[in-house]
């Protein structure tokens, strides 16, 4: 991931990171604007324009079916696509429910391995003040899902220096990075959390 992107990411993953504040990330973050490789997005662009049914063969909603996810999540909508950060090259999928919401990303990987990027991702949901936060999160090994892939599930606590709940797992596969969110699962036992991370993440895996 380019270091514009990455920043980027990061700043829209603080926004909210697997909470219902993801929805902040559709709009994105003032400080893409100094790059000179991308115009600055149009802040007053409806959410609902960038998100749409996916019927295309290259949707990233082709990575995980709707039955797929509702196994996991019983009351989710259909996948949507979700156009808003494909200039900078992440595609999304995104299922919604009472649950809240659950979301597929990729992008193309550019060297690290998945717990780095998964570490890199942390940044945006630890207290930058709190210098012990970055110990306080837990990084799971994945077996089965890709090349190699690593999972977090931790709930918010404020001592620790863990902003958000957050339920993440990240694998890397033939050069692509995939990263499955959730806002449900981290109030879910633990172990059944970083299960059912594991179980979609195969599956979408298995399509990239």
């Amino acid at each position: 991931m380019s270091l514009h992107l990455h920043r980027y990411w990061l700043r829209c993953l603080a926004a909210g990171v697997v909470t219902l504040a993801m929805a902040a990330c559709d709009k994105p973050a003032a400080d893409v604007a100094s790059s000179t490789a991308h115009k600055r997005p149009d802040p007053s662009a409806a959410v609902a324009d960038a998100v749409i049914p996916a019927t295309d063969p290259d949707s990233p909603c082709r990575l995980l079916t709707d039955a797929e996810v509702r196994a996991v999540f019983p009351n989710a909508g259909p996948g949507e696509r979700e156009r808003t950060r494909e200039q900078y090259g992440i595609a999304a999928c995104v299922w919604s429910g009472d649950f809240g919401r659950f979301v597929a990303q990729t992008w193309e990987a550019k060297g690290n391995s998945a717990e780095q990027e998964a570490r890199g991702l942390s940044s945006g949901f630890v207290d930058p003040l709190n210098p012990a936060a970055s110990n306080s999160v837990r990084y799971e090994s994945v077996a089965g899902v890709g090349e190699q892939a690593s999972a977090i599930v931790e709930t918010q606590d404020t001592q620790r220096g863990i902003l958000t709940d957050v339920a993440m797992l990240v694998a890397r596969k033939d050069g692509q990075m995939l990263v499955l969110m959730s806002d449900d699962l981290t109030h879910r036992d633990r172990g059944e959390a970083l299960s059912k991370l594991q179980s979609l993440a195969r599956s979408a895996a298995g399509r990239l």
